[in-house]
């Protein structure tokens, strides 16, 4: 009987893979090493099933980047939780990175208010293809993931650019803070999303930063509602 193959999904928990990508950075920086190099700094003597294994869940958490020579670098995703600038963009970067496999992305936007119980996503799990040993490390996997980006029990498809941000039925005294000069210099790139509107303030001198924003965007479209009628606000 031929064996059931599950779909993928990174097989490692994201604090490990992120342990893993400081190694790698620490080692060889930003620069592009060859796959038998990685494995090295990995605790490998060659390239083989574990090194590939470690690999692929790095790069599905985007913690890695690789080129046309299949050769791997740290991602600048990585370096924002390796070195963040502030307690801000590493949060968000720390999201983003949970948010990154096809899987876990995908499960967020069918549950977006609130996680699955164990029950639905082993019942999802096995609907979408899994094999029943398999499911229960996705799980862990996955609620470990969330759990790191502190998206377990959030509204978890919630995203930061570099700025705190103040949702719907808060105290007015709390969403007017006295701001801060690094406050100035940040509010620029708030974004906020409360699962009905975006909003924020919103100013760009280039285009990587701008390119952030519309990927930022893109993820949150999705979870948005659609347009019902004529609105009149």
């Amino acid at each position: 009987m031929a064996r059931i193959r599950s779909p993928n999904y990174p097989q490692l928990e994201l604090q490990e893979a992120v342990d893993l990508v400081r190694k790698i950075f620490d080692d060889a920086g930003q620069n592009f090493a060859p796959r038998n190099v990685v494995a090295e700094i990995l605790g490998y003597s060659s390239v083989n099933g574990s090194s590939e294994k470690k690999v692929s869940a790095i790069k599905a958490y985007g913690l890695l980047d690789r080129n046309a020579e299949r050769e791997l670098r740290v991602s600048d995703l990585a370096v924002k939780i390796l070195h963040p600038e502030n307690e801000q963009e590493e949060a968000a970067a720390l999201r983003e990175a949970a948010l990154t496999p096809n899987l876990f992305q995908e499960i967020n936007e069918k549950w977006p208010d609130k996680l699955p119980s164990d029950a639905n996503l082993r019942s999802y799990l096995i609907r979408r293809g899994f094999n029943q040993n398999a499911v229960e490390q996705v799980n862990k996997v996955f609620r470990s993931a969330m759990s790191v980006a502190n998206l377990e029990t959030e509204a978890h498809a919630s995203l930061e650019l570099e700025a705190p941000t103040y949702n719907k039925g808060q105290e007015a005294s709390e969403k007017k803070p006295v701001p801060t000069a690094q406050d100035q210099q940040t509010a620029k790139k708030r974004i906020v999303f409360d699962m009905e509107t975006v909003s924020g303030q919103y100013s760009f001198d280039n285009a990587d930063d701008l390119a952030h924003f519309i990927e930022q965007l893109e993820k949150i479209r999705p979870l948005l509602p659609a347009k019902l009628g004529n609105d009149n606000n």
